[in-house]
């Protein structure tokens, strides 16, 4: 028996002792997917295949090459080459930030009041999950796409990768408000860190995010959203950066927008 046959029936041996209350955490699958293979892991359970496959936090614990293996045969079923892991290893940075201040324009510092941030004579304010009704008409529609552009500069100019990115997370930041999952978005590490994962693998990552935000319409038409309608105590201002219309806070994992008023 081959190692990768061997390591595919352990590991779906493994996946057998969970219980259908752990198969829900396969629910808002794309809004926890922070690589390239745990995204096509939720395409996957959207259509409704990969009966074998563990929970998705059980499948993130695994290494790249694991998580290839588990998924190549069923990506191929429904119409993705599952690309293989490279020879350049990717590490993901949580607090990696981009250039931007906690200051206001006017040089007026920044301080939290609950579910404000005041700015001088501006108010930011907490963004939380939206239900449908609340939404604007065409929110959830075909018509509406995420339209991050795609770089076509240099592979090795860090300046330039950082400004296309805070662009296009400034975007997505947005794009996630407008269809109501403004409290459910990736931090700029991990987003950062999906440019260059689906870089190393030769994916689109415009049409990866098109892909993301496709189904995440989808899956808002039919679930409720969690609510996270206050931001905890621990959240300090200096957690905070300034990116044009958002305040964008981290704590943890945990991502926490505020907008401005």
């Amino acid at each position: 028996m081959s190692f990768e046959r061997h390591l595919f029936l352990v590991l779906v041996m493994a996946g057998l002792g969970f219980n259908s209350q752990s198969a829900r955490a396969d629910k808002w699958c794309f809004t926890h997917a922070e690589s390239y293979y745990q995204q096509v892991f939720c395409q996957v359970k959207a259509a409704g295949k990969g009966k074998h496959l563990p929970p998705f936090y059980e499948f993130k614990k695994n290494n790249e090459t694991t998580q290839a293996l588990l998924l190549k045969r069923v990506a191929q079923q429904i119409g993705i080459n599952l690309k293989m892991p490279g020879k350049q290893k990717i590490e993901m940075i949580e607090n990696r930030r981009g250039p931007v201040r906690t200051k206001a324009q006017d040089g007026a510092y920044c301080t939290r009041d609950d579910n404000k941030i005041r700015c001088g004579d501006t108010t930011y304010r907490l963004v939380a999950n939206r239900a449908n009704s609340e939404l604007a008409s065409g929110a959830l529609a075909a018509g509406n796409r995420m339209g991050l552009s795609v770089y076509d500069g240099s592979v090795t100019d860090a300046n330039a990768i950082t400004e296309y990115l805070l662009l296009n997370y400034q975007r997505y930041l947005n794009k996630m408000i407008a269809i109501g999952l403004g409290g459910a978005t990736l931090s700029y590490g991990k987003f950062s860190y999906l440019f260059e994962d689906l870089r190393s693998k030769g994916v689109s990552f415009s049409g990866r995010f098109e892909t993301m935000y496709s189904y995440l319409k989808k899956d808002k038409k039919t679930l409720s959203a969690p609510s996270r309608s206050s931001a905890p105590d621990e959240l300090a201002i200096e957690d905070c950066d300034r990116l044009g219309n958002l305040m964008v806070c981290r704590l943890g994992r945990i991502n926490w927008l505020f907008d401005r008023q």
